[in-house]
């Protein structure tokens, strides 16, 4: 990934961040997920330390409110994203570890991770083929693994147009990043 792209991912994480009232946000557009999560916090294989893969969890609010939903203890969070995850080590997460890029089949041999809960919310959207990467995402998980997920799969036109409209935006941002999100703006009112 180049540098226009990874500053283009910042952007978007920061203006796509969650309110002051992001407790209140994350309430309201995912209530329900919560509440119905609420019903897991009473496995005993969960309650202990438990190691939690996000992909695509930005700055990783909404996946903090879904562990502690869960009622998960000493977690080791494994956020695999462009941008670097801004949530700090709070309970009940003892440990985040970044991995810096997209979520690929090659990053299951990169890394050792057997995780027992995958999140990924929203992410889906950003993947060539969701099926796919989903069913590699399934081998970085213990067989007993708990998955969040909310699946999003692109049709094949809106997939090619996502694709062209991405190149013209790193294109136009690499020129000029200012007259890039003005564009983007204009683009967007149309």
């Amino acid at each position: 990934m180049t540098d226009p792209e990874i500053s283009i991912y910042e952007w978007l994480t920061k203006v796509q961040q969650f309110s002051e009232n992001s407790e209140k946000v994350i309430r309201k557009k995912y209530g329900v997920l919560l509440e119905n999560l609420a019903a897991f916090n009473k496995k005993d294989s969960l309650s202990s330390q438990a190691d939690v893969l996000v992909v695509g969890g930005g700055r990783c609010e909404l996946e903090h409110a879904i562990i502690s939903s869960l009622g998960l203890m000493n977690v080791n969070l494994f956020a695999v994203d462009i941008v670097k995850p801004t949530i700090q080590e709070k309970s009940p997460i003892s440990k985040i570890h970044w991995i810096p890029s997209t979520f690929e089949k090659e990053l299951i041999t990169s890394y050792s991770i057997k995780a027992d809960v995958l999140i990924c919310m929203g992410a889906s959207r950003y993947f060539h083929n969701a099926s796919e990467m989903y069913t590699y995402m399934l081998n970085a998980l213990n067989p007993e693994a708990l998955i969040i997920i909310d699946f999003y799969e692109l049709p094949p036109l809106r997939r090619s147009i996502t694709n062209v409209m991405r190149q013209w935006l790193i294109k136009e941002w690499h020129e000029d990043s200012e007259l890039a999100i003005k564009k983007l703006g204009e683009l967007a009112q149309i």
